[in-house]
């Protein structure tokens, strides 16, 4: 496999990834082209503001008070005053982006709620910024500023909501506008990266995870001829072969310039460029490489999709911090993980819910990290840091 060999040799966070923890290579890596260092982020309702005659938020006490606005007044217009839901549930976790500027800057999908705090990897569930977070959101959800279906609504619902002919919703949490709210994305923009409570901002980040992955490709020993099956996926790791397996093919999605150069064509149907990408192409999936200097190479037809995330992404990236790592596990320690986090996180997500909606986080705090010591969260952690410690990161 001379192109994968090549990309191997001189990236040492593909070599990394491709290195399972007992030091074998089982599955084959990939690097994305054109991602953010800013993942999902609070997006705000412009024409909402503008209708009631407010400045855009810039601390978290003055989103408070646009959200109350939007709770109180008829903010979309359509004359009834009552039919606004000031903060809705995107398509991001909408607690950890809600509490935000509380330091609950987690990773990407996958990580275990883990993150750094002080150079050091935590489990952000039992930290001092959840907490905070927790009884930020109570009172806010107390005051009717947060959807009281947000903990229990299945997708349908919650897109009918965000999708709604007339928008109801004021402020969540998504990748982008027009993923997140459809044919409404033209009224929504990107809420600053607000100060909280330490004077500090903070943005969801992890340009590793968001970039890199592991086990894009994996042959099974039902392969008849394994040789000939990687000859073929080798080509896969060719700049043609990754932005056309990222948007889709030549001429359909992306169209090549004679200077080497490529666009991203609009989407020839109705649909946002974010879902044309991922019905044309294997997108997130599949092995695929770019190298440092490739994304410059690329232009967008359309405004919207990747095209505003990397346009917003640059107004964003002064705040990003670090996250926990890519990190490889072992098989044992895989399998522990597979039983300790389910009952870690179904703990957790329940008391979350309660305590959001409920009150009662300050009372019940003690007895929730007792609770969590009981299932397990001292051998959970235990993997997390060992994990990290081999993995190099500093």
């Amino acid at each position: 496999m001379p192109n994968l060999k090549k990309i191997l040799d001189s990236d040492p966070v593909m070599k990394n990834l491709a290195t399972s923890a007992d030091g074998h290579i089982y599955g084959l890596p990939a690097k994305r082209p054109c991602r953010p260092v800013v993942g999902n982020q609070v997006f705000i309702n412009k024409k909402w503001l503008d209708n009631l005659g407010l400045s855009m938020p810039t601390t978290f006490d003055e989103y408070l008070n646009v959200l109350k606005a939007f709770k109180e007044k008829d903010a979309n217009g359509n004359g009834d005053p009552n039919d606004e839901i000031p903060y809705g549930k995107g398509y991001a976790d909408p607690f950890y982006f809600f509490a935000l500027p509380f330091g609950t800057n987690i990773g990407a999908d996958g990580t275990y709620a883990m993150a750094i705090k002080d150079n050091a990897p935590v489990f952000l569930p039992v930290t001092d910024s959840y907490k905070q977070g927790i009884e930020a959101m109570h009172k806010a959800y107390e005051a009717g500023l947060i959807d009281p279906e947000i903990f229990t609504e299945d997708d349908s619902m919650r897109d009918s909501k965000l999708m709604s002919k007339t928008p109801v919703i004021g402020s969540a949490a998504g990748w982008t506008t027009d993923s997140t709210f459809g044919a409404n994305a033209d009224q929504y923009v990107p809420l600053p990266a607000l100060k909280g409570p330490d004077g500090k901002q903070y943005v969801a980040s992890d340009p590793q995870h968001y970039n890199y992955s592991r086990y894009e490709f994996l042959v099974t020993n039902k392969c008849k001829d394994p040789d000939a099956l990687l000859k073929w996926i080798d080509g896969f790791y060719t700049e043609d072969a990754s932005i056309q397996n990222y948007y889709g093919g030549f001429d359909k999605a992306v169209k090549k310039n004679s200077d080497g150069t490529y666009e991203v064509l609009k989407p020839d149907d109705d649909s946002s460029a974010d879902t044309f990408a991922w019905v044309n192409s294997l997108r997130d999936f599949g092995p695929k490489y770019v190298g440092e200097d490739f994304n410059s190479k690329v232009k967008y037809e359309s405004e919207n999709g990747d095209a505003s995330k990397l346009a917003v992404d640059k107004d964003f990236v002064q705040y990003a911090k670090p996250a926990f790592p890519n990190v490889s596990y072992t098989q044992e320690q895989l399998q522990n993980l597979a039983t300790l986090y389910t009952d870690i996180s179904n703990y957790v997500d329940s008391s979350q819910a309660d305590w959001v909606t409920k009150g009662g986080v300050d009372k019940g705090w003690d007895a929730y990290n007792k609770q969590l010591q009981s299932m397990g969260l001292d051998k959970f952690l235990e993997i997390q840091k060992d994990a990290y410690t081999k993995s190099g990161a500093k």
